[in-house]
């Protein structure tokens, strides 16, 4: 039944009202049948706690049948609200509904007629008498099951989420305009370190990746698998005993496969989302990673010369050798300690240079 009145009822609301007879559709009787208003009020889908409406019940409870006219209207419907009785002249649901919502009112309605007993929500900016409200809307066809032989429809005043939606968009919107403008890869995850949220421009740039292909991914499966142990530890760490942030260095697989060096500080947030900051410190690594290892060889090798000669003098003092042999075996020593400083000090104004 619902697909061959489906291309009737959209083509005569895409194009115009509904017909009605003698220029005026017929009003019919509210609550004319209690039996279908009992049940119908004990079907209606309640606005349960974790939906989108903040668990409660709903503003209306209507039934109509398939064409979308009204068989019942529950008493809010006609309270503080919504309406005053005097204010009502239709007579089919979809005249309740903001013209550019009521296509994709009428496509769950569609899928309602088709579906019998299933739910199908909608939200929808319906017609009251202060103006348009947004309302979740709610479809459950019991065409077919008696007393109320029509389908329920509910409506929960959502303005209110509406609003906050709209200044949250605005919020994100400024947002997005300052990180976006930052060179640092900016990123946000869950608690389980799930990305949410990244700034495209920062991300391409650093690491290769485009943000559409990182949002809802693992963030801690691109750590090198040396770090990665390291960065969970801390992250989990600081989630349960609520710090308010923390620092850590890791490698980070880029798209290419190469690794890049991040210097990562995270924010932790009490609703258990972390922001993490991140540079790349790949330079910054390397150049400190080259200094510790010329500091190793002057270290180590300078060392091992001043010994060999320190241990020569030892000799010469104690007459066990000849003072002209080993003097030359002395200054050969220090000549070797001093060419090996002379060459780490031109390596590194080479380095200094190519930067």
């Amino acid at each position: 039944a619902g697909s061959a009145i489906a291309p009737t009822l959209h083509h005569n609301w895409g194009c115009r009202s509904l017909q009605r007879s003698g220029g005026r559709r017929e009003r019919r009787p509210r609550n004319a049948n209690p039996d279908r208003m009992r049940f119908a009020q004990g079907r209606a889908p309640s606005h349960r706690v974790g939906d989108p409406t903040g668990g409660s019940m709903p503003e209306f409870v209507n039934v109509i049948d398939n064409n979308g006219d009204i068989l019942y209207r529950s008493e809010s419907f006609l309270g503080d609200n919504i309406f005053d009785s005097d204010d009502i002249d239709e007579s089919n649901v979809f005249e309740f509904v903001h013209p550019d919502d009521r296509e994709k009112a009428q496509e769950y309605f569609f899928n309602a007629l088709e579906n019998p007993g299933e739910e199908f929500r909608v939200e929808i900016r319906g017609k009251t008498k202060d103006g348009w409200t947004w309302f979740e809307g709610r479809f459950i066809n019991y065409l077919d099951e008696d007393p109320v032989n029509g389908i329920i429809v509910t409506g929960q005043d959502i303005s209110e989420r509406k609003e906050i939606e709209k200044k949250l968009k605005e919020s994100e919107k400024k947002y997005r305009r300052v990180t976006e403008n930052i060179n640092d890869v900016i990123t946000l995850v869950d608690e389980h370190g799930k990305i949410i949220y990244g700034n495209e421009k920062a991300h391409k740039e650093v690491l290769g990746y485009d943000v559409e292909d990182l949002i809802n991914e693992d963030g801690f499966q691109f750590f090198h698998q040396e770090d990665r142990d390291k960065v969970v530890e801390l992250f989990d760490k600081c989630i349960k005993e609520g710090k308010d942030k923390e620092r850590v260095e890791a490698r980070f697989r880029c798209k290419d496969g190469s690794y890049k060096w991040l210097e990562c500080l995270g924010r932790f947030f009490s609703e258990g989302r972390a922001l993490i900051v991140s540079r790349d410190i790949t330079e910054k690594k390397e150049a400190r990673d080259r200094e510790k290892f010329l500091h190793s060889i002057l270290r180590h090798d300078v060392k091992n010369k001043l010994q060999v000669a320190k241990g020569y003098l030892q000799l010469i003092e104690e007459g066990k050798v000849d003072m002209e042999e080993y003097s030359e075996k002395i200054l050969k020593s220090i000549d070797g300690a001093e060419e090996i400083i002379r060459k780490v000090k031109t390596l590194q104004r080479v380095e200094e240079s190519e930067e």
